[in-house]
């Protein structure tokens, strides 16, 4: 029985630690990338991995704009 505690134990640690190291899969950075696949050029068959970046701007919103929560 005490076998069975101590694991459980072990277990519930190595579950609170991996959740505070390891970040949720669904997380996003300030400045997310993203990975598209695109036309090369226009009018070009050709298939490329282009890589996007958004870049965040903490600017303030128009007068009467209203956000909800």
């Amino acid at each position: 029985m005490l076998k069975f505690v101590i694991a459980a134990l072990v277990a519930l640690e190595i579950v609170l630690l991996s959740s505070w190291v390891i970040p949720p899969a669904n997380a996003t950075s300030p400045n997310s990338e993203v990975y598209i696949w695109d036309y090369a050029s226009v009018g070009n068959s050709q298939m490329v991995c282009k890589k996007v970046v958004f870049h965040l701007e903490n600017r303030p919103l128009p007068p009467g704009v209203e956000v909800q929560p």
